[in-house]
């Protein structure tokens, strides 16, 4: 299981961005952090039976990087790779109603492959191809035209965008 939380007086986009990982990312919990430390939250974790967090930090009140970290032995190791946001697009009310949760990661081009095996690993949902048909929704990775990465929700029977966009200004590997 992931537990989904926010550093240290998240902001309000920041929750809501927690709120909705939470919605869309399978087998996942959202843990209001509150004053909690990160051995509170250890100590959470293995209470709920969750072995993998996903730490969502601020900066100049917005959200900026996505921690991926895994529960072992008691210590939280980091997962690459780290990710920095550029900003992130929410969905508005009528689409959070939706009941959508991802089932596979899809790529638009292989140089983002790395990134689409490493986010496989740590959800446990499978890479596919985009033309793969048996799954509904995708945590699709694609580039820009100045060659960012985006990841977005994709219904793969209509190849329609759904709701939450994410967009990374880089990765630390």
């Amino acid at each position: 299981m992931i537990t989904i939380t926010t550093g240290r007086n998240p902001t309000q986009s920041t929750r809501r961005l927690c709120k909705e990982l939470s919605r869309v990312i399978p087998d996942s919990r959202r843990l209001v952090r509150g004053k909690r430390s990160l051995n509170q939250i250890i100590d959470e974790m293995k209470a709920s039976g969750s072995d993998r967090l996903m730490l969502i930090q601020r900066r100049f009140g917005n959200p900026h990087r996505i921690e991926l970290k895994i529960l072992e032995n008691k210590i939280l190791k980091s997962f690459s790779p780290s990710i920095i946001l550029r900003g992130v697009k929410l969905t508005h009310a009528k689409e959070r109603s939706l009941k959508i949760k991802v089932e596979c990661i899809t790529a638009d081009s292989d140089d983002i492959l790395p990134l689409g095996a490493s986010l496989s690993k740590f959800l446990k949902i499978p890479l596919v191809k985009l033309n793969e048909s048996k799954f509904e929704y995708s945590l699709h990775l694609s580039r820009d035209r100045l060659g960012r990465v985006i990841v977005t929700i994709l219904n793969l029977r209509t190849n329609e965008e759904k709701g939450l966009i994410i967009y990374v200004e880089r990765l630390e590997w």
